[in-house]
């Protein structure tokens, strides 16, 4: 049977992390408004870049949950406060109500009258409960495809855990192999397949802190480079799992309206 605190945290919070491949280790230096930047500092502003600046956006998908045998269809409703809070109301197909997540930068609460669950707790809790390492960062970026690591999404973040490495067809931002995660104080490894014409960010793939992989994230696109559909693939202690989900439309507002009483 589905997990439901797994399904329901993991199709709300499409999260998931990634790590390390083979390539390249660039250096070079470029310069920009007189200052000098590294090649990898150059193109990690390039891909945030393809991003347009937003405060508050709203995102609604359909899709399904797929564990081994067993599929769960969902309509999703996703409001976010960039870098503050998201929400997030999953419903059936037929339009009720399966659940509500919302999520700060410390805890995460997950309710569902159908299922007769309530869930909160921090994200460490919350790792515990879903099985995968998850944080308001991964969460947030996932959603709106951006690059991010478990200390943050900021430039000097992304500076401090993820190197450039150059493949033929593909840039790939990874966590860099000089770090430790344990002493780093990292929770996830990621490794972010990025288009090198258009610095879109293709599919990354999630690896825990030992190496061990554990799923894959892709994109679809466009052909004005929208995203309309995010796939995700992984294993888990107890059977393979996939979600899919369909972006119906994704809307930068001047402002959102959340209705969540915390408990």
């Amino acid at each position: 049977m589905i997990n439901r605190i797994k399904y329901i945290g993991f199709t709300g919070l499409i999260f998931i992390s990634l790590i390390a491949l083979n390539g390249c280790h660039v250096m070079k230096k470029s310069v920009v408004g007189g200052k000098t930047l590294s090649e990898d500092e150059n193109i990690i502003r390039k891909v945030i870049n393809t991003q347009p600046e937003w405060r508050f956006m709203e995102i609604r998908m359909s899709g399904k949950a797929i564990d081994d045998e067993e599929k769960f269809g969902f309509i999703g409703t996703v409001r976010l406060d960039k870098d503050k809070q998201i929400f997030i109301i999953l419903r059936s197909t037929i339009g009720i109500e399966v659940a509500r997540l919302y999520a700060n930068r410390d805890s995460v609460w997950m309710q569902s009258k159908v299922l007769g669950m309530k869930e909160k707790g921090d994200w460490k809790y919350m790792t515990t409960k879903i099985g995968y390492p998850l944080d308001f960062n991964a969460m947030q970026g996932i959603l709106t495809q951006t690059l991010f690591s478990s200390k943050g999404d900021k430039i000097a973040d992304l500076m401090e855990n993820l190197v450039v490495k150059n493949e033929e067809s593909r840039l790939l931002l990874t966590t860099g192999n000089n770090i430790i995660p344990v002493e780093s104080g990292l929770k996830y490894l990621i490794d972010f397949s990025v288009d090198p014409a258009s610095y879109i960010i293709q599919y990354f793939k999630i690896r825990d802190i030992r190496g061990q992989w554990l799923a894959d994230v892709k994109y679809q696109y466009n052909k004005e480079n929208q995203i309309k559909k995010i796939e995700v693939k992984g294993l888990d202690s107890e059977s393979n799992f996939s979600v899919e989900m369909n972006i119906v439309k994704m809307e930068i507002k001047d402002n959102i309206e959340i209705n969540f009483t915390k408990f």
